[in-house]
């Protein structure tokens, strides 16, 4: 049984996820700025399930509800960071705000998170920290530079952090999750043939999670050979992607004459 922290729980692949850690035999410390779905899962799950409403943007409310979780469970396996703003628009669209929006969710609280466990972690002598990235934050796509520089900025926080602590037997990681049909992912122009379904996305990361050391980790082995190629050949996918993502977007608004900006 491993106790793990996870942020974004309630979302499209984190209530999957959480739900299935819970059948696999862990508990989990369930955090989310909305909650509902995770009140539900409580009910059947109180014994194993801590749930939290707290926003990853602020640290110190971060830090307390991971304590009181720790004072219960006395200690802290794993913690994933699967929070996140996604952010779709034009970099010319983007100001300096939409930057700052992007970057407090997905990197600060990134920072957050760790900077919340690390101590226990150490004094536990291992630990893993995982951080969900996106295949944007390596290959770079289109109207999501905002997005893609919170996405990049955390696998290099991961691949420096994963240096620095070796010695305590703790490792950093990175979840590269495809592209699924979640709320998130509502504004990515697209076709919806590419987005997965978010229960077989959240299931597949959950019964890979609790043994895995591989520091890239993804759903399946098939979609981790998949992104290996990506981060080998990481411009060229860019680009290919990109030219989807665009013939896809001039469709849309060739279609739809009053469509101004997806967001």
């Amino acid at each position: 049984m491993k106790t793990i922290v996870l942020t974004g729980a309630n979302g499209g692949i984190g209530f999957p996820l959480t739900k299935r850690l819970l059948e696999l035999g862990n508990r989990v410390i369930a955090i989310d700025i909305v909650t509902d779905r995770l009140d539900e899962l409580i009910k059947k799950q109180s014994e194993h399930l801590q749930v939290y409403n707290c926003d990853v943007r602020d640290e110190e409310a971060l830090r307390n509800c991971i304590q009181e979780a720790y004072q219960k469970y006395q200690s802290i396996d794993i913690a994933v960071h699967s929070a996140c703003n996604v952010i779709y628009k034009e970099f010319e669209k983007s100001d300096n705000d939409t930057f700052k929006t992007a970057f407090l969710v997905d990197f600060y609280g990134a920072l957050y998170l760790t900077r919340s466990v690390i101590e226990i972690m150490k004094k536990q002598k291992v630990g893993q920290i995982y951080f969900s990235s996106s295949s944007c934050g390596v290959m770079g796509t289109p109207f999501q530079a905002a997005y893609g520089a919170s996405k990049g900025a955390i696998e290099s926080l991961a691949k420096c952090l994963d240096v620095e602590y070796s010695d305590w037997g703790i490792s950093f990681h990175i979840i590269q999750p495809p592209i699924t049909n979640t709320a998130a992912s509502a504004g990515l122009d697209v076709p919806q043939h590419y987005k997965m379904d978010p229960q077989t996305v959240g299931y597949g990361l959950a019964e890979r999670l609790i043994n895995n050391k591989a520091y890239m980790m993804c759903y399946s082995a098939i979609d981790q050979f998949k992104m290996k190629y990506v981060y080998m050949k990481n411009i060229k996918q860019g680009h290919k992607i990109g030219k989807i993502i665009k013939k896809y977007r001039n469709k849309y608004k060739n279609n739809h004459p009053s469509h101004q900006e997806k967001i």
